[in-house]
């Protein structure tokens, strides 16, 4: 905005760069995160209580990732994403993209954070995840982990493995 003593400034629209061509490593990475997107799944743990006004609610407890295991709707998750499932009774939702579904826990190891879930009424022509071994990783090698953190949907990080042969507690 100008004033008495200020000109206003320039409101001409600037011309926009074209952004090129995309590198080798972007157009791998890129060609992954499509590929393999489909696969991942949004879980969502709720609960019901009572508001301010004595009405019974539901609410979402917990949030987390997960992966398309097979076809007929097994996800492979972490324990402490489905734990008050467990625990207390919540109620699980699967979302695959904009799809939500009602799960179901199949078996849980908390000591090694795993759980197995099943989608109570799959859609068709669900695209599980491959699945390959370790037995071969090599310390600096890519890696890109497909997940939901907080909640966003789909996102994408890239990193490497920084050592093997390492276990953490839980």
């Amino acid at each position: 905005r100008g004033g008495w003593f200020t000109p206003a400034p320039n409101a001409e629209p600037r011309a926009v760069t074209p952004r090129g061509d995309l590198m080798e490593i972007e157009k791998t990475t890129t060609s992954i995160f499509e590929k393999f997107a489909p696969s991942v799944v949004h879980i969502t743990t709720e609960a019901l209580a009572r508001n301010i006004f004595g009405r019974v609610q539901r609410y979402q407890e917990g949030t987390g990732t997960g992966f398309l295991w097979d076809a007929s709707g097994t996800v492979v998750t972490n324990y402490h994403v489905v734990k008050t499932v467990v625990e207390a009774g919540s109620q699980l939702k699967v979302a695959l993209g904009e799809d939500l579904f009602e799960g179901a826990i199949v078996g849980t190891s908390p000591k090694h954070d795993i759980a197995v879930v099943r989608i109570v009424a799959p859609p068709r022509n669900l695209q599980p995840l491959l699945i390959g071994t370790s037995s071969d990783l090599k310390g600096g090698q890519s890696v890109l982990a497909i997940g939901n953190p907080y909640g966003f949907d789909r996102s994408l990080s890239t990193g490497i493995i920084s050592a093997l042969n390492r276990s953490i507690g839980t």
